[in-house]
């Protein structure tokens, strides 16, 4: 039993390059105290206590002790809406670790929340309004550069301690106020975030190519 954490973070390492950005795999340790995180293959650590606490009341709710191993739900979390995939690897009938696959349901959330507010307003009258175009990505607009730096403060202390993934993160949160449209965000994003003019130009154009 003692390498088996080693196997499994491996297959973590693994699924972390295989999946696609919208795919994140995370392996806890249910031997411990609080279900600590060993690995985790690409975001950051803003969803880990969503999804622990997704664990948490699994294991508690006693849906575990089945036959299956795998458990598909839906993990609420604060600012995305996931799918996630729960193995648990266990030694008799006593869970030893379990793996996390989570897939952001992006646009199932902007259905949800789209929905609820059109019937909320219209009543089933509503419906008939719909069309494709409701659902285009809704830009919280900022005008003044000095936005970015408010943002950048909010979200770390210090972006330079931040992982390429939660760098990733902070650079979306930025690019979807629309700020990227004035003159002068560029240079602004770089210097706030502690990255050079070229990172932004290229932080840029995998958003844009991934949102096609």
């Amino acid at each position: 039993m003692n390498n088996m954490p080693e196997v499994y973070k491996g297959l973590i390492s693994f699924l972390g390059e295989a999946l696609p950005d919208e795919y994140d795999a995370i392996l806890f340790d249910l031997t411990e105290k609080g279900y600590p995180v060993i690995e985790q293959a690409d975001w950051g650590s803003e969803d880990i206590n969503d999804v622990r606490k997704c664990l948490v009341d699994l294991i508690r709710s006693g849906r575990i002790n089945g036959n299956d191993c795998i458990l598909n739900v839906i993990v609420p979390s604060r600012k995305k809406m996931l799918k996630g995939s729960f193995y648990f690897v266990r030694e008799g009938d006593k869970p030893l670790y379990a793996v996390a696959l989570l897939m952001e349901l992006d646009m199932l959330l902007k259905m949800s929340g789209f929905l609820t507010n059109r019937l909320n307003i219209s009543g089933p009258d509503g419906i008939n309004e719909i069309n494709l175009g409701d659902f285009e990505p809704v830009e919280h607009r900022i005008t003044d550069l000095d936005e970015i730096s408010r943002i950048v403060r909010e979200f770390c202390n210090d972006p330079s301690k931040l992982t390429p993934s939660e760098r990733k993160e902070l650079f979306m949160d930025i690019y979807d106020t629309g700020i990227f449209k004035i003159k002068g965000a560029i240079p602004k994003a770089a210097e706030a975030m502690g990255i050079s003019e070229k990172s932004v130009y290229r932080y840029i154009s995998e958003i844009r190519k991934m949102r096609k």
